[in-house]
């Protein structure tokens, strides 16, 4: 380790990274939606702005169809942006400009500006409510009773509004999480499958209507788990999940996420330095090995396996026996995975992982993106960087040799938590093969200058001394052998002790 932090950018070994908001640049726009048996693209706006229209129109035959089972194209699409505008933790701000949106989420923002562009806009929101204004001006109250945010834990969000004396349950989350909570169906994981291989994010939106004794055991029962003082969270994620069995599914959204500036150009800079690269991100294995693809993490060249949906710990095994053998450079892990990974064979998967050039983590939590830095760094014994730019980034920062956070969309916790901020993922490169370059250059050179004042000032300085005094004395003579020793072996001395000290300094460096 060296003594300062710019010196330690140009040792790195191992460049970890998130995805979203930092090789992308979490700008999120809407382009599908998926109701089952028809997919809407961007272009396909006018026909959900018409079907809005219908709807709304017919807003007496809307009540008496509303929940039934067999509902028209017009009605589940209408579902569909209704839960969009409902279903989401975004608030409206009123500015000189006009009306706007603000979240932790991009995601979020996007689909409420999207319900928004198509017919339903959110105007208002606080403690009793949403309101919702339609393009007749009309505006409907959904009185909001409980709500559960997203979180990296549990990979949904949930609400449960009241509107027309009927109670609804609305949830939207990760498919892998969402294909145990919604009803058996034959087409949302293809369809997630199919829309994550071309880049892109799926959510899964559902919703249950609750009869009012349901909702009044709900109430009571998650009432009393919030008063508890122990094991609070616990009980009350318990009483949250009795409700999520046998959702209706309403759709899927897709949204795209492009590429910050000069990401292919920073990666390949990177790579070409020797330096490993892994990706740690939340997304599904689809969505990260296509977004590893267009930046270049990943070329043609390429030879990678994937590790993924593993049960046991003879699983992982038989994959890392398999992957210590050779054959392949780089490597796609899913969070499952590395779960059995991190009980059981944590220290022999980094010693294998190590040696691969490019490593990309999938499905991952804060944690454990964490755990593989903070393992990563005391196993390797080698330097390691981190760059990130959220809140849940925050923890990897900490855990790595040199953190990096980027001032994105979701706020400027990583770049306060990190040794450095960046306003792009681009400038890495200058910050790492310029700044860390020079400084452990000058470091280099300083310690070279060091060396050679240590070894030419003593026997110098020595005999100078000596032959001034001898001059100015009222009687000079001439140096005697013994005298000639001492001034020697006093400069040897000297140097020998400085050369110990400048071998030190270098060796350190």
């Amino acid at each position: 380790m060296t003594s300062t932090l710019q010196e330690e950018l140009a040792r790195m070994s191992f460049f970890l990274t998130d995805k979203t908001g930092t090789l992308t640049k979490n700008e999120m726009l809407m382009r599908k939606l998926h109701i089952g048996t028809i997919c809407y693209s961007a272009d396909s706006t006018e026909d959900i702005i018409k079907s809005i229209r219908k709807v709304v129109d017919r807003t007496t035959l809307m009540k008496k169809m509303f929940w039934k089972k067999s509902k028209s194209l017009d009605t589940k699409i209408f579902d569909l942006i209704e839960a969009l505008s409902i279903c989401n933790n975004v608030n409206p701000i009123e500015t000189e400009t006009g009306l706007t949106y603000q979240a932790s989420s991009p995601d979020e923002i996007a689909m409420v500006n999207y319900a928004c562009e198509v017919g339903l806009r959110m105007i208002k929101r606080d403690k009793n409510g949403i309101i919702i204004r339609n393009f007749k001006d009309e505006e409907i109250l959904y009185k909001v009773l409980y709500i559960f945010p997203f979180n990296s834990g549990t990979k949904r969000m949930r609400i449960i509004i009241k509107k027309d004396d009927q109670y609804v349950f609305y949830e939207k989350g990760a498919d892998t999480v969402m294909k145990n909570i919604i009803k058996v169906n034959d087409w949302v994981e293809e369809e997630t499958d199919n829309m994550a291989r071309d880049g892109l994010r799926t959510l899964v939106v559902a919703k249950r209507v609750l009869p009012e004794l349901e909702f009044q055991k709900f109430a009571r029962a998650y009432n009393k788990a919030r008063k508890s003082l122990v094991d609070r969270n616990e009980l009350m994620l318990a009483v949250q999940s009795s409700l999520e069995n046998d959702l209706d599914i309403v759709g899927i959204t897709v949204v795209e996420d492009k590429l910050q500036d000069k990401v292919k150009q920073t990666l390949e800079c990177i790579r070409n330095a020797g330096i490993k690269i892994w990706m740690l991100t939340g997304d599904k294995i689809e969505t990260a090995i296509s977004i590893a693809f267009s930046s270049r993490l990943l070329t043609k060249h390429d030879h990678y396996t994937i590790i993924a949906k593993c049960k046991s710990k003879e699983e992982i095994d038989k994959d890392l026996t398999r992957l210590s053998l050779g054959g392949f450079n780089a490597l796609v892990i899913d969070g499952e995975s590395l779960a059995i990974v991190i009980e059981h064979y944590l220290d022999r998967f980094i010693d294998v992982a190590k040696n691969l050039h490019c490593l990309i983590g999938c499905r991952y939590s804060s944690t454990q993106k964490a755990l593989m830095a903070s393992r990563l760094r005391i196993k390797a014994k080698e330097a390691v960087l981190y760059i990130g730019d959220g809140g849940n980034d925050v923890s990897m920062i900490t855990s790595a040799d040199i953190g990096v956070g980027i001032e994105g969309k979701e706020g400027s916790q990583a770049s306060l938590a990190a040794d450095f901020s960046l306003k792009c993922f681009s400038d890495v490169a200058g910050l790492m093969f310029y700044h860390g370059r020079r400084s452990y250059k000058n470091s280099s050179k300083m310690a070279h200058i060091i060396f050679h004042r240590g070894s030419i000032l003593p026997p110098v300085g020595g005999t100078s001394v000596i032959l001034l005094t001898n001059a100015l004395s009222s009687k000079p003579r001439l140096l005697s052998n013994e005298m000639l020793s001492k001034v020697f072996f006093k400069t040897l001395t000297g140097c020998m002790l400085q050369f110990g000290a400048e071998t030190r300094s270098l060796l350190c460096i």
